[in-house]
């Protein structure tokens, strides 16, 4: 076993929770299920989002996240019912910083036109919500209507309770991330390397549980299996990563350091394993062999030998969870 040394003393759990944001790096999916829970909490989020259906009768009847059909995804689908207990429904794409893929708005489009022709449906709209500065994007034009997240960051500022709050910090934040101008531009390359190690994981290693991916931008390498280890209260915490570009496999642990991690597994783990520092965790790590997402045709043993390598990995943990578990067992209550 080789031990990478830490540069520094490590920072405490609740110390290091304190200094982060509440979401960490914001992703357009926590939005999403901010907004859906809102939507079911707060009237004033319920009328603001209702201006975009006809009847004025209408009423809230409930929100969901990602709603999957054969041509893609709504990011949330909101619906209203009105009199004669018919439906308005509003399909939405949620953008914080990532690029249109391709034909996007119209697949939208296409999705709403199935949509008007099921029973008790009246009225279907589809709805980009972004920062402002979206609207003005070639592809916005597609969607009939627009929600700002500024518009959504004035309507919460007044409230009085805490939940309503942290959501306008949220969305405030997003605002920010738009503005740095990060846009993440669908790379063929990357793309097509993406979905070539989620078709070999399915027979290499169908216990890592990666699901497809869509389009993915330039140096989009880390793939993350949170689905992995089948626990839900800890996925936050302990994930198995491939690290593909790097030729690493991570079995990486959260606010976690090299000694206490070495400490605790050093005698568990394989004599060409290591233990090493991973940004503000620490991790178990397997060599293997370097992807090139460059061109979209990566070497098939080189991928197989790495999720060969995940998989050792989640096994690994699921044998040993009772001892490794202690690493984030107090970690846990400040999630």
């Amino acid at each position: 076993m080789v031990v990478e040394k830490l540069s520094s003393p490590p920072d405490h759990a609740l110390q290091y929770l304190e200094e982060r944001s509440g979401l960490g790096w914001l992703r357009e999916r926590d939005i999403d299920l901010l907004i859906c829970s809102e939507l079911h909490a707060r009237e004033a989020l319920n009328e603001h989002f209702a201006q975009f259906v006809t009847s004025t009768s209408s009423h809230f009847f409930g929100a969901w996240v990602s709603h999957s059909e054969f041509d893609g995804e709504s990011d949330l689908v909101v619906a209203f019912s009105g009199t004669n207990s018919l439906f308005k429904i509003l399909l939405i794409e949620n953008k914080i910083a990532a690029a249109f893929q391709p034909d996007q708005g119209r697949r939208y489009a296409e999705r709403a036109t199935r949509w008007k022709v099921k029973e008790n449906v009246e009225q279907v709209i589809t709805v980009l919500m972004a920062p402002s500065g979206y609207a003005e994007r070639a592809g916005s034009e597609e969607f009939e209507r627009f929600i700002s997240y500024e518009d959504i960051c004035d309507l919460l500022r007044g409230a009085t309770d805490a939940r309503s709050e942290f959501l306008s910090k949220c969305l405030a934040q997003a605002v920010e991330d738009h503005k740095s101008g990060y846009v993440a531009v669908p790379h063929e390359g990357s793309t097509k390397t993406w979905q070539k190690i989620q078709e070999l994981s399915c027979t290499v290693a169908p216990k890592l549980a990666m699901k497809p991916s869509g389009s993915r931008p330039s140096g989009s390498s880390f793939i993350y299996f949170r689905d992995a280890l089948g626990l839900e209260e800890y996925r936050q915490l302990v994930n198995v990563v491939y690290k593909a570009e790097r030729g690493q496999v991570d079995l990486q642990f959260k606010a976690t350091s090299v000694a206490e991690l070495a400490k605790l597994a050093g005698p568990l783990i394989s004599d060409h394993w290591k233990v090493a520092k991973a940004s503000k965790s620490a991790s178990i790590r397997i060599g293997v062999p370097k992807i090139d997402f460059a061109n979209g045709m990566p070497n098939e043993a080189d991928v197989i030998e790495g999720l060969s390598a995940c998989e050792k990995l989640r096994g690994f943990f699921c044998d040993n969870e009772d001892v490794l578990e202690t690493l984030f067992r107090e970690r846990k209550k400040y999630q």
